[in-house]
């Protein structure tokens, strides 16, 4: 009789152990852009990223932010294929971002935006790697992740 209250709590405990954050600070480098705004904005420019990466299970989600960009959200299952959208109505769907190595020491990835027509306005990039190090995990990473939400809901 015992275990049949035991057995859901059991089930329980993974999902909630398991959940996993990262801090990440590297590079995104320019490898395709689209849209007439770009200017001075070239292929092979880099700016600087900020990526905070929560791993539960299946599910990963996190949060962006690009040096003179957008803060960004994403989700999803597949890590090569994660929805990346944007708080900008204008900008907020269409993109996504592929991460290799969560929860390792080094992070690489690309982020895909979604492509402008060459007079379109705006300047995305549609295509740029991602390089970064780990910089925290557990309770800092957390704290971090905070942050992002707040900028992300406050923009």
């Amino acid at each position: 009789m015992k275990f049949i209250y035991i057995a859901p709590l059991l089930l329980l405990v993974p999902a909630v152990a398991g959940a996993q954050t990262y801090y990440y600070e590297g590079t995104l480098t320019f490898r395709v852009l689209t849209g007439k705004d770009c200017g001075e904005t070239k292929v092979g420019d880099t700016r600087t990223l900020q990526l905070v990466v929560t791993s539960s299970g299946k599910q990963i989600s996190g949060y962006t932010l690009v040096q003179g960009g957008l803060p960004g959200r994403y989700s999803g299952e597949q890590v090569d294929r994660l929805v990346l959208e944007y708080p900008d109505p204008q900008q907020a769907t269409g993109h996504a971002i592929a991460l290799n190595g969560i929860g390792a020491a080094a992070l690489t990835g690309e982020v895909r935006e979604k492509s402008l027509q060459p007079n379109e306005p705006g300047c995305n990039f549609s295509r740029a790697e991602i390089a970064a190090q780990q910089m925290a995990d557990g309770a800092k990473a957390e704290e971090l992740q905070s942050q992002f939400i707040n900028n992300f809901q406050g923009y």
